[in-house]
């Protein structure tokens, strides 16, 4: 098994808990947020992407959709892209634990990859 990858059902877990708590301080429309967190659930990494990519469209400035979407892109193995979507939550909202724990995680792996070269 691949370095982090048991790490991803705990960053879905902590993104779901936000957007149950209210502590995401999502400003995107709710039903859509939960049709992307329960793609993710399914594993529709895809399906996940493309509503997070609207969310993110909709409302540039949510934190909590920029995290789904890095989620999705993560899960995708598209890394960079991922870690980009983690860094524009961050910018938005610098202590949003969700994008904070994914962002650390892919740099963290992204070390590891390296040091077995």
């Amino acid at each position: 098994m691949r370095a982090g990858f048991g790490r991803l059902t705990i960053l879905m877990a902590v993104a779901v808990w936000g957007l149950l708590t209210g502590t995401a301080k999502s400003q995107t429309n709710p039903t859509a947020v939960a049709s992307t967190v329960e793609a993710l659930r399914e594993h529709d990494y895809a399906a996940a992407l493309r509503m997070s990519e609207t969310l993110t469209s909709a409302n540039p400035r949510d934190p909590q959709a920029w995290s789904l979407k890095g989620l999705a892109l993560m899960n995708l193995g598209r890394r960079q892209p991922a870690l980009q979507a983690f860094y524009q939550a961050l910018a938005i909202e610098p202590n949003y634990i969700a994008a904070l724990e994914a962002a650390a995680q892919l740099e963290y792996d992204a070390e590891i990859g390296r040091a077995h070269v």
